[in-house]
């Protein structure tokens, strides 16, 4: 909820190797866009062990360096008015960055259907498989939301229907 009221992207994990991998990806959109990425981890996560793949380690960066430009950096009403709209025009890009991302999945089979984002979408997909019951997914890893995503769900074979839980992605 605060990603979306701050216009930042928000990145939440279902588990501590999502949690890593999304942390080196905040960095990358972070630059890309020059926004500020929140990660989201949950407690149950955030106080979880596992194994994670550790791949290739990055070289470090140059030294950062800070240019001062109240223009961008200052939430003046002067400089917060364009600011907006700018801001608006970005999250567009980033949502359809984000799109793609490996953190949002989508499993259809049903006409009814849950959507849920972190490790919410765990206790959702674990409950699905003890019901039996033919129950279509949205796992949510990132906010904005992946709107093909959703669309897509809500459309399928007839109606259907969609509940939301875990506090979602932002």
């Amino acid at each position: 909820r605060y990603a979306q009221f701050a216009g930042t992207p928000c990145l939440d994990p279902k588990n501590p190797g999502e949690a890593k991998e999304m942390a080196a990806y905040a960095f990358d959109l972070s630059e890309k866009f020059n926004i500020p990425v929140m990660l989201r981890p949950t407690t149950r996560v955030s106080h979880s062990r596992s194994d994670v793949e550790v791949g290739e380690i990055r070289p470090a960066a140059e030294a950062g360096h800070f240019v001062k430009n109240p223009a961008q950096r200052v939430a003046l009403p002067v400089h917060a008015r364009p600011l907006h709209g700018e801001l608006l025009a970005k999250q567009e890009r980033i949502e359809a960055e984000l799109e793609g991302a490996p953190w949002n999945r989508l499993v259809l089979r049903g006409k009814t259907g849950v959507i849920a984002s972190g490790i919410a979408a765990l206790y959702a997909q674990e409950a699905i498989a003890e019901l039996n019951e033919d129950i279509s997914l949205l796992s949510l890893g990132t906010y904005p939301l992946p709107g093909r995503m959703i669309r897509k769900m809500l459309q399928g074979d007839g109606h259907r229907r969609a509940g939301a839980g875990g506090g979602g992605a932002g």
